[in-house]
């Protein structure tokens, strides 16, 4: 489960979907609202689904009665999440994560939030190859959860229920050797889906602590736009822009009592972490200078081969003249 501990079990209904209580605050990410926002509508329900939730396809409230035949196939496949550029991050990924992502600051309706950056172009994630395979080591949580998500219950705002995208890729019937099972023959949760449910617990946990952070440096005005102008080789530039950073200067100038107070937080730990994932700017560069080259070299094999074809034609037709 990476960065995420087992927790405690939470209470189950096997009937009425997975409920359980809501833990600090609820957030969301830069693609989409982290907590979906789920109700018994039906018309609602379609226009939930219509929106881009990330990866997301058709998200549906998690069911014994509905989903009892249902395993989920772990096979290291992340093709799913290829087009994503950029997913939220929780401060306890900061660690781990800053050693292969840059680490920037979104603003999301009222809210700043943390993303870790997976690519410098639209619809493009340079850390899954073409065989579906994430290329390092640490994985952020908010790929690692899907194919669940977490929905808001609207007739009870303190509580939560677990929810399921039910076109996952990963996702089979049941007799799959290969396919573990979500729910016991006696519709109970079984012990891997508990893990998972566990795992949602925490990941929402420590989205609270996330938003606390966040906006206590919203609140030392410490955050200042990211504009950069990438010049690459060969003529290709690339603009970053949308994005914040922690500001060195500012940071710089804070009384001593509030720099006191962001050491005794942890907070001063998370911001050098952000400030050092910045290095990786460099590497997402490289990467995506590599990956134009490549384009560039298909594009010309294929003219080069249509030209080849149309002389091949031409020469058969004055052949036969």
């Amino acid at each position: 489960m990476g960065v995420f501990g087992s927790g405690n079990r939470l209470g189950l209904s096997r009937l009425d979907g997975l409920t359980f209580g809501k833990i600090g605050y609820t957030t969301s990410d830069l693609l989409v609202s982290d907590v979906y926002a789920f109700t018994t509508s039906k018309q609602r329900r379609q226009r939930m689904n219509q929106k881009k939730y990330a990866f997301y396809q058709h998200i549906v409230p998690l069911r014994a009665v509905d989903h009892h035949q249902l395993e989920l196939v772990e096979n290291n496949q992340y093709g799913f999440a290829k087009s994503v550029n950029a997913v939220y991050l929780a401060d306890i990924e900061f660690n781990q994560a800053c050693k292969f992502y840059p680490i920037v600051f979104v603003q999301h309706e009222d809210q700043i939030q943390p993303s870790a950056l997976l690519g410098l172009e639209h619809q493009v994630n340079l850390f899954v190859n073409d065989k579906g395979i994430w290329t390092v080591k640490y994985i952020p949580a908010y790929i690692r959860r899907y194919p669940f998500i977490l929905a808001d219950v609207p007739e009870n705002n303190n509580e939560l229920v677990v929810c399921i995208d039910d076109a996952a890729p990963m996702l089979t019937t049941a007799g799959d050797t290969k396919g573990k099972g979500l729910f016991t023959e006696q519709g109970d949760s079984s012990e891997y889906l508990q893990s998972k449910v566990d795992f949602l617990k925490h990941f929402q946990q420590a989205s609270g602590s996330t938003q606390a952070f966040c906006q206590k440096l919203k609140t030392l005005d410490l955050f200042e736009p990211m504009n950069a102008q990438i010049n690459m080789h060969k003529g290709d530039n690339l603009s970053l822009t949308g994005f914040m950073v922690v500001s060195k200067k500012k940071l710089q100038t804070l009384p001593e009592s509030q720099l006191r107070e962001l050491i005794t937080t942890n907070y001063m730990q998370l911001i050098y972490e952000h400030l050092s994932s910045l290095s990786n700017l460099s590497v997402l560069v490289d990467k995506t200078a590599a990956l134009r080259t490549i384009r560039k070299a298909k594009q010309a094999n294929k003219v080069k081969a249509v030209k080849v074809t149309e002389a091949v034609k031409e020469a058969k037709g004055n052949k036969e003249d």
